[in-house]
């Protein structure tokens, strides 16, 4: 069993999008997605951070835990029928609808592999907000990433991140790392057995949904208001965890 870890600074439900029937993760984590070795099966994990919600280095929480069902190249994605309801709409009263992931059409006989082949669907994350143009930074980053990591099953706490267990946590990298931190084999899988213990999909909304944060990643405002800062729970103090075990 093969888990990737990493620390999230942005919770928008842009990177990864749970909305839907599958979580997609279509941006952002370029060197997760192009990794050969993430393949049906295996399993990526967002943990909180700093930046995030001011969670402390060690007491990183779990934003959402996916398993990998489909890896499909970003050209595919956009055309493909099943995902279409992830194509933004900016101009939408719903903010999953204006949240969507799929925003990366492959002009005709374009290069799949080169970024500016592609036209850039307008959105409220990865887009020049100042000049009204795509933001080609962030269009060169996503497209480098090459594929598209859908999860059918997927557990995604969002705003609400889950303390996990000293002894059941996998490797979370102490500061950003571009590839992630790899835990496998019984650690891995003792994880990921504790997260099997709660409902699948969409448990609560991301940390800053419909907020006012135009841009993710390398290319967004730190939001003005932070959240609390938190400390290191232990299992036992975790209602959430409480109430998933008593009804077990």
């Amino acid at each position: 069993m093969r888990l990737y870890s990493y620390k999230m600074t942005h919770d928008s439900g842009f990177a990864p999008n749970p909305f839907g029937e599958c979580l997609t993760l279509a941006t952002c984590k370029p060197y997760i997605r192009m990794n050969d070795n993430v393949e049906k099966g295996t399993w990526i994990a967002g943990f909180s951070s700093v930046a995030l919600n001011r969670d402390a280095v060690g007491c990183e929480r779990l934003v959402y835990l996916m398993e990998v069902s489909e890896k499909l190249p970003i050209g595919d994605y956009y055309k493909d029928s099943r995902f279409q309801n992830k194509i933004p709409d900016i101009s939408a009263k719903s903010a999953i609808e204006r949240a969507g992931d799929n925003i990366y059409e492959l002009l005709p006989s374009g290069d799949q592999e080169d970024y500016t082949h592609y036209r850039q669907v307008k959105n409220p994350s990865h887009w020049d907000i100042k000049q009204d143009k795509p933001h080609m930074g962030c269009q060169k980053e996503d497209i480098s990433g090459e594929n598209v990591l859908i999860a059918k099953t997927f557990y995604y706490f969002g705003r609400k991140p889950l303390v996990i267990p000293d002894h059941l946590r996998p490797s979370v990298p102490k500061g950003s790392s571009v590839y992630g931190n790899l835990t496998e084999g019984q650690k891995a899988g003792d994880f990921i057995d504790f997260i099997k213990t709660y409902k699948k999909g969409l448990i609560h909304l991301p940390h800053t949904f419909d907020a006012d944060e135009k841009t993710c990643s390398s290319c967004a405002p730190k939001p003005t208001k932070k959240a609390p800062k938190t400390t290191c729970a232990p299992p036992n103090q975790n209602p959430a965890r409480r109430a998933a075990t008593q009804s077990h």
